[in-house]
């Protein structure tokens, strides 16, 4: 929530200058590219999850200055993170612990 709110900072402030900054939430790409196997991104349990990961970060990107859909953006992301770890083991490297993103 601290990055949330320090970008959201940021793009005001760039706003207050004239630029017009967009933005927006990439997890489930970066989950798509954190099974170590792609035959296991197309398990129907991975889709179920990943299906509803889109949904939601599609509902925050459509409207990103609404609390309600980050909240519950981050309820399933984080729930959906926890399921694919579960599930997979080797075959999902959590990009939380495992990425180079950071």
């Amino acid at each position: 929530m601290e990055n949330w709110d320090n970008a959201i900072k940021i793009k005001k402030a760039l706003e207050e200058k004239g630029s017009k900054p967009s933005y927006a939430v990439t997890t489930k790409e970066l989950y798509d590219k954190s099974f170590s196997f792609p035959k296991v991104r197309n398990y129907d349990y991975a889709v179920e999850n990943m299906n509803e990961l889109e949904h939601y970060e599609d509902n925050l990107n459509t409207n990103n200055m609404n609390s309600l859909a980050l909240k519950r953006f981050v309820e399933v992301a984080k729930k959906v993170r926890a399921n694919l770890n579960d599930k997979y083991d080797i075959g999902f490297i959590d990009p939380g612990v495992e990425g180079d993103w950071q």
